[in-house]
């Protein structure tokens, strides 16, 4: 199995990512590691590219990123890179008392049958 991680096209972001993997990962799993970056919006054929073939993702993990309020363009992607039984998994904290609400509108969005 793969495993992709992405952070925003900064290079210190992904110099980060990647210090975390080498630091965190035993050398033998980090070959089925790889680091992109990635802009949510920007085409993901080079996310799905990594596994070849017509394949897609089992199901991608979301760390801290609902405060950005990108939602639907988030889910779009979410639902462009996981095969039919794919699954998100969210991790967030509330960073601004005051776009609470909005942060729990991502998970009203999620269950929309909407793209």
């Amino acid at each position: 199995r793969r495993v992709v991680a992405t952070d925003f096209p900064d290079p210190l972001m992904l110099q980060n990512v990647q210090h975390n993997i080498d630091r965190n990962m035993p050398p033998e799993e980090r070959t089925r590691l790889t680091v992109l970056p990635f802009r949510w919006g920007d085409p993901v054929g080079p996310l799905l590219g990594v596994l070849g073939g017509e394949s897609k993702y089992d199901f991608v993990i979301l760390s801290d990123v609902l405060y950005e309020l990108e939602h639907r363009t988030l889910l779009k992607i979410c639902r462009s890179v996981l095969n039919s039984r794919g699954q998100v998994f969210v991790s967030f904290q509330i960073h601004d008392a005051i776009l609470e609400e909005k942060v729990w509108d991502f998970f009203v969005e999620a269950k929309s049958k909407e793209p």
